[in-house]
C-alpha cells in the first residue's frame, strides 16, 4: 500500500501554472513592460517546475515559472544605478518613437540613440527605476481563482486514497 499519488492536484496544478504564465504575460503588456519582448517571450509554464517535497509529515507542492531572472526588478523598481549600455541601447531603439515625442517642438535637433541612453541612464542613475507588481497582482488573482479548484482536487485524491485504503483493509487475510 503506497501513499497519496496527488493525480488530481497534480493535473490542477499544472493547469494553474499555465493560467498563471498565461495571465502574467497579460498583465506585463497591462502595464507596458514588453518593450523588447525578451521578458515577455521567456515566461514559460514546465511541469517540472511542480516541485513536490515532504517536509515532516507534510507534503509541499511549489509552482515555479520560468522566465527572464530581471524579472524582479521589473517587479520591485531599482534604486538608483548607472543601467548598462547595451541593454539600455536596446530599450532605447525599441522605445524610440515614444520617447523621441518628448522632444517634439522643443528643439530642432532630435537626440540619437546613444544620446537618448545617456539621457535615459543618467534619469536612473539618480532615481532607479519605479517598479510594478505585474507578478504579484497575477498570483493575487491566482489565489482567488484557483483556492477552490486546489482544495476540491486535495478532497478528491484523499477520497481516492480512501476508497484504496478501505478495499485494501477489506480484503481477506491470505
Amino acid at each position: 500500500m503506497e501513499g497519496i499519488e496527488w493525480k488530481n492536484l497534480l493535473e490542477t496544478l499544472r493547469e494553474m501554472q499555465m493560467w498563471e504564465a498565461e495571465r502574467y504575460k497579460e498583465q506585463l503588456k497591462a502595464d507596458d513592460r514588453v518593450a523588447t519582448t525578451k521578458l515577455y517571450q521567456s515566461v514559460k509554464a514546465l511541469p517540472e517546475n511542480i516541485v513536490f517535497t515532504v517536509q515532516g509529515d507534510t507534503d509541499v507542492f511549489e509552482v515555479y515559472l520560468q522566465m527572464e531572472d530581471y524579472w524582479k526588478y521589473i517587479e520591485a523598481g531599482t534604486v538608483p544605478h548607472w543601467p548598462p549600455v547595451d541593454k539600455l541601447l536596446e530599450w532605447v531603439r525599441v522605445k524610440r518613437v515614444s520617447l523621441l515625442e518628448r522632444f517634439k517642438g522643443k528643439s530642432k535637433r532630435l537626440p540619437t540613440d546613444n544620446q537618448l541612453a545617456y539621457l535615459v541612464g543618467r534619469k536612473i542613475s539618480k532615481f532607479g527605476t519605479e517598479g510594478k507588481p505585474s507578478l504579484k497582482i497575477t498570483l493575487d488573482e491566482a489565489k482567488k481563482v484557483w483556492t477552490k479548484r486546489i482544495t476540491d482536487a486535495i478532497g478528491k485524491d484523499v477520497n481516492d486514497m480512501a476508497v484504496k485504503l478501505t478495499k485494501y483493509l477489506m480484503q481477506p487475510p491470505t
